[in-house]
């Protein structure tokens, strides 16, 4: 498949950059989103962990692992609470934004709170900007959670 080439070549691509540049913060963030495309989910959490370790203000990269430790489908890595804990740090990085309800309802759903993950995911997406980038995505979490599923990466 195409995808998985892309993944490939990105894991490949960004380990370049970070050999070239080994303080980029970004390229690990980057390299993790492609490990975990790779359901690499330990190296994933690695590179985010370096990533936030040279860029500890990164609220992407922060909400990449929240989202990692809460959803992951390798349940000896999947850690809620660790999740819950870190999406304090994310909130405090990005104090209003329609991505902390969506990060809420990610968490509610994992821990089968179903109503309050509808509830945050709507209030996300009653946020224009948020429903013109993510609206799609968000709608089928929604249709999830509405049957009483969590959402996997």
């Amino acid at each position: 498949m195409a995808w998985q080439e892309g993944v490939r070549q990105g894991v490949s691509d960004y380990s370049e950059v970070i050999r070239l540049d080994p303080n980029l913060a970004a390229a690990y963030g980057s390299r993790g989103f492609a490990w975990l495309g790779k359901k690499e989910y330990d190296k994933a959490l690695s590179d985010y962990d370096e990533a936030i370790r040279l860029d500890p203000k990164d609220a992407l990269t922060w909400t990449h692992k929240v989202y990692l430790l809460a959803l992951c489908q390798d349940v000896k890595l999947r850690d809620i609470p660790k999740a819950k804990e870190l999406l304090k740090q994310v909130i405090e990085l990005r104090k209003s934004s329609p991505y902390n309800n969506e990060a809420f309802s990610v968490i509610a759903a994992a821990e089968g709170r179903f109503d309050e993950a509808i509830k945050y995911q709507e209030q996300a997406l009653n946020n224009k900007n948020y429903e013109k980038e993510d609206g799609e995505k968000a709608r089928k979490r929604l249709e999830l959670y509405k049957q009483k599923k969590p959402w996997r990466e």
